[in-house]
């Protein structure tokens, strides 16, 4: 959106833009307006939690879609989530491994 003296800013926080630039470089939001669909909220959170786990977490942080402080509180929760994932595994394999050597005891 060009300003006043008709160089380019932002239109979310007023970051004066270079003509090639099609982030702004203070808070990411698109220049052209449109969102893509890869830094849209529903995305990024489905990418999160159901697909590729915390490897989806550069997504969350380069989206403009959520506040600072939201993303601090996903990353925790997406930690929390992971950790109750690897727990649950480490617990299935250590009973598999019990009822393995309870066979061979018989």
């Amino acid at each position: 959106m060009p300003n006043p003296n008709g160089a380019l800013s932002c239109s979310a926080c007023s970051q004066s833009l270079e003509p090639l630039d099609r982030f702004c470089r203070r808070c990411g939001r698109p220049v052209s307006g449109k969102t893509p669909f890869h830094h849209r909220p529903w995305f990024v959170l489905v990418m999160l939690f159901a697909v590729v786990g915390p490897f989806a977490l550069p997504l969350l942080w380069r989206s403009a879609g959520f506040s600072r402080r939201q993303k601090v509180v996903i990353t925790v929760l997406q930690g929390v989530f992971v950790w109750f994932i690897l727990s649950g595994i480490v617990r299935g394999y250590m009973m598999y491994l019990q009822f393995i050597s309870n066979l061979g005891v018989g």
